[in-house]
């Protein structure tokens, strides 16, 4: 996701949120009781589940969304957006950091490798991100691809579990894919991260918080 589409992202949250609060405070009972889309009366095709929704948006603000009048694909685009969002802006464990932590920026970590030298480390996250519950507790979790090249030396694929807790992520545990490998597709099903690399399919789940790769 580039710069304009963060910004357009963050901009319609914000007026969304002001939208959402200043057009409850004017509803008066007699509107909301006869309102056919009222939190009351909600239903599963209304309201998409908890599960796929942004976890940056306070839930009453994700089930107006979901009641707005942009399209269906226009709303699954925000929340899409706005996961994204929150995984390029997350703290990711790593081998190759000095303090064995990444504080990714927009997607991105820098480190110099060795003081006073022009090689830097960077981490950057995947173009490939899975939303499912890999924890079975009914929320949606995520898998990325994190790309580690520490001073030039290749190009090291983790594929990372990153679960939902409360209202934000928290990355538990990563798994080497390789170097130099070309990753063609993350997908979560069951509570199995499938990643496609190269031509070969790798599964893995989570195991006490560890990935542990199966057959």
């Amino acid at each position: 996701m580039d710069k304009r589409t963060r910004i357009f992202v963050r901009v319609s949250l914000v007026f969304i949120l002001i939208y959402y609060f200043f057009g409850q405070k004017e509803k008066d009972t007699d509107t909301k009781a006869l309102d056919p889309v009222s939190e009351e009366n909600l239903t599963a095709d209304s309201v998409s589940p908890d599960s796929i929704l942004p976890t940056i948006i306070p839930e009453s603000v994700q089930k107006f969304i979901y009641k707005s009048n942009l399209s269906r694909s226009e709303q699954t685009w925000l929340v899409d957006n706005s996961y994204r969002d929150s995984l390029m802006n997350l703290t990711y464990e790593s081998d190759f950091t000095q303090s064995g932590k990444a504080r990714l920026v927009d997607g991105v970590y820098r480190e110099q490798t060795i003081h006073g030298s022009s090689d830097e480390l960077v981490i950057r996250l995947g173009d490939e991100i899975a939303l499912g519950d890999l924890n079975q507790d009914g929320s949606n979790d995520a898998a990325v691809i994190l790309i580690s090249k520490p001073g030039g030396r290749g190009a090291f694929y983790h594929v990372a579990a990153v679960l939902k807790q409360n209202r934000t992520f928290a990355h538990v545990s990563s798994a080497y894919l390789g170097d130099g490998i070309q990753i063609r597709q993350v997908e979560i099903e069951s509570s199995e991260i499938h990643v496609n690399v190269n031509t070969a399919l790798k599964k893995y789940k989570l195991d006490s918080n560890r990935l542990r790769e199966i057959q």
